[in-house]
């Protein structure tokens, strides 16, 4: 875990950054910031925020349990629709505890509390939004610590202490693999060579795909695979268990309908979509989609396979009991880009029609993940170039986004059309960076010579976040940059790598002439 970006100074290459980047374990982090004011925890989806704050609640809970005197920790879920004060009394209660909004005011009064918010980016609702500024206002001196995926989402409420996730690095996902499949770790590692980091840099995707290499053998090719592959074999990961007659033939097409229904939330708050849903709504939903299809005696189908989904697949109840979930809120984006495929399969209008998919995908900010899996999926290139364009429209950077999201035979034609693009050389820099993909490399690589100092730091970021073995050579050459912040981007790069082969290049920077650089 370090300091956010936006912790640190001005992106100016006149100025050194004024801020010591910290690297810390991510418990240790929490621990020592904390302590000063509510914190703000970013981190990529599935990057293990939530299970960092489980395993934080536990620490803390053994320590007030062994020494009194100690603040209790709560872990509440933001996801769901009900104020904080109700959400700390539900804590209370599953541990037998009766506990009443007017005790939750005495304990928040005395210090007695330290909140643990899972979920900026999933708050429901402008109304809850606003209630949780209220209630941070309110309440100043108790901890808090926040989890977010993404600042676009859920915003900084606010913090200024903002503690980002580092992606794993090369060798971390080496260990990981080694220890979780030593029977095919080369094997595994020799087929991915350097694209670790494009298919599994968090620890959610990282172990999916041990789960489905192990399954089936296979590397899948992008992220739309690796979860396309784990929703196949999920029965022979986890187990077959008796379910419902036929469960296993629309078990996929069920979720993906709750999940694009949840998705698109309500039509009078269109920018927010559902994390969470009411089991007899979701009950309805499913039993409206299997009545069109002409499924026989859709209501009990619906109530029977719900059931199934729930015990055996990848929904759960969530904490509030009369409402579900999906386990992660990557499946739901998942199954939400399948439905969206199903769309371009079946030449429906809002997808063929420009502007009707501009108007319902490309212009809100909840679709970007299930075009990245849709676009991952879809094998018409055509079709795949003109989303990319049409998001380019919309927006350079989710164009740029998308890109470098669809298979790897079309990237050359999308990587082209952010390449295309008649804007100063310093933004194309950062498209390209957002793409991710090597198409991107020699494109790049027309900005290494840069006369600005600023273009060629952000030429180190942008082949940094590629991170492939082909980027990283490149990389290698801005360590002989004439300018010291360039050097210094460099060095910060290839250290959040963590390759083994970026270390002959931070060898080179330790006799550095500037102090900061070293």
């Amino acid at each position: 875990m370090e300091i956010s970006p936006e912790d640190r100074s001005p992106q100016t290459p006149k100025n050194k950054p004024e801020t010591k980047i910290d690297r810390l374990e991510v418990l240790a982090g929490l621990r020592k910031y904390v302590q000063q004011g509510n914190v703000l925890l970013l981190g990529k989806p599935g990057s293990g925020k939530s299970t960092v704050l489980e395993r934080f609640r536990w620490e803390l809970a053994l320590e007030a349990l062994a020494e009194g005197d100690r603040p209790i920790p709560i872990l509440v879920q933001l996801r769901s629709d009900r104020s904080i004060v109700q959400a700390i009394c539900a804590e209370f209660r599953q541990a037998k505890l009766k506990v009443s909004p007017e005790d939750v005011d005495d304990l928040l009064l005395d210090g007695k509390l330290l909140l643990l918010l899972d979920g900026a980016n999933e708050i429901p609702s402008q109304q809850r939004r606003q209630e949780l500024q209220l209630f941070r206002d309110e309440n100043r001196d108790t901890p808090m610590i926040f989890t977010t995926r993404d600042l676009a989402l859920g915003g900084s409420l606010g913090i200024e202490k903002k503690l980002e996730m580092c992606a794993l690095t090369k060798t971390q996902m080496e260990e990981f693999v080694g220890k979780h499949l030593p029977q095919h770790e080369d094997l595994l590692l020799r087929q991915l060579r350097d694209r670790l980091r494009e298919i599994a840099e968090t620890p959610l995707l990282l172990k999916m795909m041990c789960e489905v290499f192990e399954s089936t053998g296979e590397i899948p090719q992008s992220k739309g695979e690796l979860f396309q592959k784990f929703d196949w074999r999920y029965d022979e990961i986890k187990g077959i268990t008796p379910v419902s007659d036929d469960f296993r033939r629309f078990k996929s097409d069920l979720l993906q309908q709750l999940a694009f229904v949840m998705l698109q939330g309500d039509s009078q708050q269109s920018t927010d979509g559902f994390v969470t849903i009411n089991r007899d709504r979701a009950e309805g939903i499913l039993e409206c989609w299997l009545r069109d299809r002409g499924v026989l005696d859709a209501p009990t189908k619906a109530k029977e396979w719900l059931e199934d989904l729930l015990e055996h697949h990848l929904l759960q109840v969530a904490a509030k009991p009369e409402e579900i979930e999906f386990h992660h809120q990557l499946f739901q984006e998942y199954y939400a880009g399948r439905a969206l495929l199903k769309l371009f399969d079946e030449k429906h209008q809002d997808a063929i029609d420009d502007e009707r998919f501009k108007h319902f995908y490309l212009n809100y900010f909840k679709w970007t993940e299930p075009l990245a899996f849709m676009l991952s999926l879809l094998g018409d290139e055509v079709q795949a170039v003109r989303v990319v364009r049409l998001a380019l429209e919309v927006d350079l950077m989710l164009g740029a986004r998308l890109a470098g999201e669809v298979k790897r035979e079309f990237q050359k034609q999308t990587v082209g059309l952010v390449d295309g693009l008649d804007v100063p050389g310093w933004l194309k820099v950062e498209l390209l960076g957002e793409v991710r993909s090597n198409e991107g490399i020699p494109r790049l690589l027309k900005f290494v010579e840069d006369s600005d100092s600023d273009v060629r730091i952000r030429v180190a970021n942008a082949l940094g976040a590629i991170g492939s073995e082909a980027a990283n050579y490149e990389l290698f050459k801005l360590v002989a940059d004439s300018d010291s912040h360039v050097r210094w981007s460099v060095a910060d790069t290839l250290g959040k790598i963590g390759d083994k082969a970026g270390i002959h290049g931070l060898l080179k920077l330790i006799e550095d002439s500037d102090s900061y650089v070293r």
